[in-house]
């Protein structure tokens, strides 16, 4: 008998703003779910709000308005320590600690669920997360002297060591070339598929969940089962890939004219340029 279908998080009017007098509003009034096997893709332009929302439902930023659930339950009911071994986060960008080899950065990860979990098992995990990205060969090299790719792989590793059910990761292929970015896409996919819930929890075999902040159109449309388009803060689709990522919502959020490629979007053209 097939699961009941399951939220890790549900969002209800999200909106959060900045200002003197909090007269920006960067999110505005956002409702959405993530459902337990699902890799949900948020996209739109630059200053579409896309890390703002993404925070929001991290508990990164506290929303002005509106209700954020995790796993049925309140996020400000969960302590910090319980939501963490719940929802890992992989920022934009990260700081890569001074005097550190790869692989001391990559168990920072553990540091939330230390306690329960033997030192010996705690390396492997590190080392098969580290070969999962491909930096296993590179885990006694200082950290600061990888590239700016192996860096964005190296911060991934660290949020998959943690094994919690719901990762957030804010454009984690914006810096890979275009092979590591379809193997990081296809491990976070495959990982979502597959992840069981903690052993604790009453919803015992309901897979985890992703969200991804992504800029590529293409790849979100192979990977993603549902994306969120952003424009201006406000929620424009709410769909699947197929039905998000349509020429009139390009157009009207991006100013693009794309073609498609079996039905898969390619940026193509300005809005009103002459076609090449």
């Amino acid at each position: 008998m097939s699961l009941p279908a399951f939220s890790w998080l549900d969002g209800k009017e999200l909106s959060f703003s900045v200002g003197p007098r909090a007269d920006r509003a960067l999110v505005h009034d956002i409702s959405l779910s993530v459902e337990a096997g699902e890799v949900l893709g948020i996209l739109g332009p630059n200053g579409a709000g896309k890390s703002t929302l993404l925070k929001l439902l991290g508990g990164l930023l506290r929303p002005a308005e509106g209700t954020l659930m995790l796993a049925g339950r309140n996020l400000a009911d969960w302590r910090l320590r319980e939501r963490t071994r719940l929802l890992a986060y992989m920022p934009q960008s990260g700081t890569v600690p001074e005097g550190m080899c790869v692989e001391e950065v990559a168990s920072l990860g553990l540091l939330a669920c230390r306690s329960a979990r033997a030192r010996n098992t705690e390396a492997e995990l590190t080392a098969r997360c580290l070969s999962e990205v491909g930096l296993l060969t590179q885990a006694r090299q200082p950290a600061n002297t990888l590239s700016g790719g192996e860096k964005a792989r190296l911060f991934l590793a660290r949020a998959l060591v943690t094994e919690a059910p719901v990762l957030l990761a804010d454009e984690p292929v914006a810096a890979l070339d275009p092979a590591q970015a379809l193997h990081m896409l296809q491990l976070l996919r495959a990982r979502t598929r597959a992840r069981p819930m903690l052993p604790d929890s009453q919803k015992t075999g309901a897979a985890g969940s992703c969200v991804l902040v992504l800029h590529d159109l293409t790849l979100a449309a192979r990977f993603c089962d549902r994306i969120a388009l952003l424009h201006q803060g406000r929620l424009v689709a709410l769909s699947s890939p197929a039905s998000a990522l349509t020429a009139e919502n390009l157009r009207r959020v991006y100013g693009i004219l794309p073609r498609y490629v079996e039905g898969v979007p390619v940026p193509w053209n300005l809005d009103g340029s002459a076609p090449a």
